[in-house]
């Protein structure tokens, strides 16, 4: 992979997102590869981010800092591989064939901004809303990546977006909350 590529994908994502989706549409990087040199170091920063977060938290205080990375390096992978997985099968229902390989670089790609959030959100606590922020721009670049990357027609737009949305967000929601549901839950033997 050329330094020009990984420059088109990141910053690329936050100048010019257009020129991204064509990128990451006509790459030839097997997903592994694609994984390990966008996926896994965002998703460590945003791990990262959010394990500082929980841990100000005064429930999370006395929590190893190791397992609360742990368990959001966990959840954040989980949405980024069964996602992709998920929206590709999804995709059969809308007469699609998109594959595993350019969902999983889709999502992969739209998801760096809402990471990246939560590193910041970490280190300038006072600035509590840029999660929020980044979660809409990732669904605002999925909206408009999804076309140009996975080939949704205009007319199927709307309900692929939403649903794929939906799929993120519980697999994020069920795979954090069920870690911490497990891992952090007081257990008392009598």
């Amino acid at each position: 992979m050329s330094s020009e590529t990984f420059f088109a994908i990141f910053p690329g994502i936050f100048t010019h997102p257009s020129r991204t989706w064509e990128v990451i549409r006509n790459l030839d990087l097997k997903p592994v590869r694609f994984f390990l040199f966008f996926g896994l170091p965002f998703v460590f920063l945003g791990a990262l981010g959010r394990a500082l977060t929980d841990q100000s938290h005064d429930f999370y205080v006395n929590s190893s800092f190791v397992i609360l990375l742990l368990v959001h390096v966990f959840a954040h992978l989980l949405v980024l591989l069964a996602g992709p997985w998920m929206v590709a099968r999804m995709a059969g229902t809308y007469a699609l064939e998109p594959g595993f390989n350019r969902s999983m670089r889709l999502a992969v790609t739209c998801y760096i901004p809402f990471l990246l959030s939560q590193i910041v959100a970490a280190l300038v606590a006072a600035i509590s809303i840029i999660p929020m922020a980044g979660l809409i721009y990732s669904l605002f670049l999925y909206w408009h990546g999804a076309p140009v990357v996975l080939g949704i027609p205009a007319n199927r737009l709307t309900g692929f977006t939403l649903l794929s949305f939906f799929i993120f967000l519980g697999l994020g929601f069920i795979g954090l909350y069920l870690l911490r549901m497990i891992i952090f839950a007081p257990v008392s033997l009598h």
